[in-house]
């Protein structure tokens, strides 16, 4: 962590499909701050740990790394994002923002990018039903990850998700491939 250069401009954050403060989240690691270093993560990212493992980093943030231009090798980025993720454990989730609003939303799809949709929609107060071809999501996380991520680290992170407003449902809705 004491590597990071703390940019102002933050080129590692601009190449970071998730947006995380870089910078910010390094400074909290510093100082001790696990716990608001992982929240921090969180504020744009539902998946830290996971992505720890499988973000292909070398080609995003830490290509963009200012350290590259003095030395041979960027500021471990991702591997601080897992380290971070893993450390804080549950209370490193951020707390519901806001209180229940009474409104149900429905997500089709259980990959990443509708478990991130139920995540943030759930901090805002909604009720939010999942429906999958699966009610089990670390199963379908297995298929995605190939065997790349120890299952505890799935469970760790399902758990911060699948909060009490959102609901799983296994859907029997056909595709049009499957139909015919």
């Amino acid at each position: 962590a004491r590597q990071c250069q703390h940019c102002e401009n933050q080129p590692c954050r601009a190449q970071c499909p998730a947006g995380i403060d870089i910078a910010g989240f390094i400074r909290r690691i510093e100082a001790g701050n696990f716990i608001g270093a992982a929240r921090l993560i969180r504020e744009t990212n539902p998946f830290p740990e996971i992505c720890g493992y499988l973000c292909p980093s070398e080609q995003l943030c830490e290509k963009a790394c200012v350290r590259l231009k003095y030395a041979s090798e960027p500021v471990q980025i991702r591997e601080l994002v897992k380290w971070v993720a893993q450390q804080s454990g549950k209370e490193g989730w951020p707390s519901p923002a806001a209180a229940p609003n009474g409104k149900r939303i429905g997500i089709l799809g259980c990959g990443f990018d509708s478990l991130s949709c139920a995540h943030f929609l759930s901090r805002l107060g909604y009720t939010i039903d999942i429906w999958g071809a699966t009610a089990d999501l670390s199963e379908w996380i297995r298929l995605k990850a190939k065997g790349q991520l120890p299952e505890e680290a799935i469970d760790r992170e399902l758990k911060g998700i699948t909060s009490p407003p959102v609901n799983l449902k296994n859907s029997s809705i056909k595709t049009r491939d499957q139909l015919s």
